[in-house]
């Protein structure tokens, strides 16, 4: 049995001036087993900033951390983590802005005896010229050390076709890595009724000491809504996506898809909302990926109330795949509803997708149901939880199996 008890005390003090504002926290987090006194976990946050909007155009904050983390009965050092920060915002006029932040975290591993750094770059800047088309562009740059599987490209490439690699045929390395990420976003109002957004964005993963290109994925996005009346609305999506991995298991992947969403409002609460799909696939390494998916669903939404919303529908696809593996047809019943409670400032989520799918020499019977709930618990701190029950029949080139996944996220602003 396990029983745990966990206790945070905080303290904060803080000087305001002159547009500018100094801070000092304190943080202590205790966990403790009723059962087991050496299952003890203490957790020591410092933190000083300093921010300021004393000029017009130009904000600052400047920020310092210190976090040790202690464990066992005699609270013993596990850890010790420092973060320095610095974030910067320059209105330059009133259609540009710059946003530029600087982190450097350094993690010591008292118990292995080892040191991480970490340092990043994010740049941000926006241009709105007008209310009819806004602009942003990122870049985002960062030093670290990552563990890798890696073996020689000819020695990969044998594995690969023989079908019998398995992670005891690589060699774990550690390598200094450099990751690149970016994105650039366009969107444009010409009127009330038609709105259209472009979006590009890419992760590059580099060998700081080889200087080789280790894995690269990017992804271009167009979205285009047109809505002549509040009744009727549509939506016509196109992605392109690729992934290239040249360490470890190796990826050569391309996605490209096309989505049209007609919504159609019969009164206030009611809407009828028509979804039309297709996606391509190609993946080198793996060919059961590579497929041709084509799905028509309909779903009806109602507000039952101004606290409850739900949803029921129908879809079916037709998934066309390569030789040997056989073309399916599947067929799927959705529902779920949405609820927040006027009581509490939390939200409840819940879909169900029940779907039957057909590849002429077995039926595959599948069930998806994934819940949610968003609580907030006031104070600058949010408890986001997800539960996940999966269990999914054997067909003819695939095993059976059920999973639950469960996952809680407790977040702190300070």
């Amino acid at each position: 049995m396990l029983d745990f008890h966990e206790q945070i005390y905080q303290g904060e003090l803080k000087n305001e001036h002159n547009k500018t504002i100094e801070r000092l926290r304190y943080n202590l987090r205790t966990i403790n087993s009723k059962y087991d006194l050496t299952r003890k976990q203490n957790e020591y946050t410092h933190n000083l900033g300093v921010s300021s909007t004393l000029w017009d155009r130009l904000n600052y904050a400047l920020e310092f951390s210190n976090i040790k983390i202690d464990a066992g009965q005699a609270e013993n050092p596990v850890s010790n983590i420092k973060n320095y920060s610095l974030d910067v915002t320059s209105n330059l006029t009133k259609k540009l802005s710059l946003n530029t932040v600087f982190l450097s975290r350094i993690e010591e591993n008292i118990q292995t005896n080892r040191t991480d750094n970490l340092i990043a770059t994010d740049a941000k800047i926006r241009y709105n010229p007008s209310k009819k088309v806004q602009g942003q562009v990122r870049y985002k740059e960062s030093h670290s050390k990552k563990f890798l599987l890696d073996k020689t490209y000819n020695e990969k490439i044998l594995q690969v076709k023989e079908g019998t690699t398995t992670e005891d045929n690589y060699i774990t390395v550690e390598e200094p890595v450099t990751t690149r990420t970016g994105s650039f976003l366009i969107d444009i109002l010409p009127t009330a009724k038609i709105r259209s957004q472009l979006q590009y964005q890419f992760k590059n993963l580099v060998n700081i000491n080889t200087r080789a290109r280790m894995s690269v994925s990017d992804s271009a996005m167009m979205e285009f809504k047109y809505a002549p009346n509040r009744n009727l609305s549509s939506i016509y999506r196109l992605m392109n996506a690729k992934n290239t991995q040249n360490v470890g298991e190796y990826m050569a992947s391309r996605n490209l898809n096309h989505n049209l969403e007609l919504r159609k409002s019969l009164n206030t609460k009611t809407a009828l909302i028509s979804n039309t799909e297709a996606d391509y696939k190609t993946d080198v390494y793996r060919p059961l990926e590579n497929a041709e998916t084509y799905s028509q669903g309909l779903r009806f939404e109602k507000d039952l109330s101004s606290a409850l919303n739900v949803t029921s529908g129908l879809a079916y696809a037709r998934i066309d795949r390569i030789s040997p593996y056989y073309d399916s047809n599947k067929v799927s019943v959705l529902g779920g509803f949405r609820l927040i409670p006027k009581r509490f400032r939390m939200t409840l989520r819940s879909n169900l997708d029940y779907s039957i799918e057909d590849d002429e020499v077995s039926k595959r019977h599948r069930t998806i149901l994934d819940n949610f709930i968003d609580y907030d618990l006031g104070g600058d701190t949010a408890l986001s939880a997800n539960y996940k029950f999966v269990n999914s029949g054997k067909t003819s080139y695939e095993e059976g199996y059920k999973a639950r996944i469960g996952k809680m996220t407790l977040t702190k602003r300070f």
